[in-house]
């Protein structure tokens, strides 16, 4: 295997001193781990990537740092469901300090970070200039658009501005969910405010791909259904990891096309 290509794996291996081989996990921080695609997320990767999962009000449904399952009826039998725990953070990441928050613990923790997944959102769906939708525009826009920027920028910052060589040879990236209204006009759905949230994501990935360019960081999105299901976020994170383990940056993956 060319060298190149082996310092992109998705996981690393070392040599103990023992002389066995051990699998070292790329570090991931995902937002919106709580939800249908933050869940699909975890069940499928947690294997393969060391998570941190940010949440705020739904809980983790897999094991943590503090939780774990156990069989009643046999409490002190190992489960499999214990075997990759995630480390979980609970934060606003609609706010600045939320996201210089994750960041602070991720890298004071981890010391690096290998993909940063972006798929916390604010659905909803009501016309623009109703009460409803005047309410949630500002925290939408804080969560779906200003965290995902903070978050990279905090990263920079504390990590990735150091040795872009290193983030080359890592193979490290950003991927931001969004959804396909971001490219599509669904008529009379009350999505103004989702599809303004994702158009302005769908740009960020273009930006951000040149921006984080010259540090070796690659930066893609996923547009995701308007409603969508398990199946599609099961596929989602599929062309998730296959987005992080590639090459490409500035790319845009629609899982399915618009009207």
């Amino acid at each position: 295997m060319d060298a190149s290509l082996a310092r992109r794996r998705r996981t690393a291996v070392r040599r103990r001193a023992t002389g066995v081989l051990e699998v070292t996990k790329r570090e991931c921080l995902i937002t919106g781990a709580s939800g249908l695609l933050g869940s699909a997320w975890i069940a499928r990767y947690a294997s393969k990537y060391a998570i941190t999962a940010v949440h705020r009000t739904r809980e983790i449904e897999f094991a943590t740092q503090d939780q774990s399952f156990f069989d009643p009826l046999a409490p002190r039998r190992p489960l499999d469901a214990n075997d990759h725990a995630v480390h979980a953070v609970r934060a606003d990441l609609a706010t600045e300090k939320g996201c210089e928050q994750v960041v602070g613990e991720t890298i004071a923790r981890t010391t690096r970070l290998d993909l940063l997944l972006s798929a916390a959102t604010v659905r909803m769906s009501a016309p623009l200039t109703s009460a409803p939708s005047l309410a949630a525009a500002e925290h939408a826009f804080a969560l779906d658009v200003l965290a995902p920027l903070r978050l990279a920028a905090a990263l920079v910052r504390a990590s990735w501005g150091a040795d872009p060589a290193a983030n080359a040879a890592a193979n490290r990236s950003v991927v931001l969910v969004a959804g396909t209204a971001g490219r599509y006009v669904y008529e009379d759905q009350g999505l103004g405010l989702h599809s303004a949230t994702s158009a302005a994501l769908c740009q960020l990935v273009y930006h951000l791909a040149s921006e984080l360019w010259h540090l070796g960081i690659r930066v893609n999105g996923v547009l995701m259904p308007t409603n969508y299901c398990r199946d599609d976020a099961e596929k989602a994170a599929t062309r998730i990891a296959g987005l992080d383990a590639g090459s490409a940056t500035g790319t845009l993956v629609t899982l399915t096309e618009g009207p």
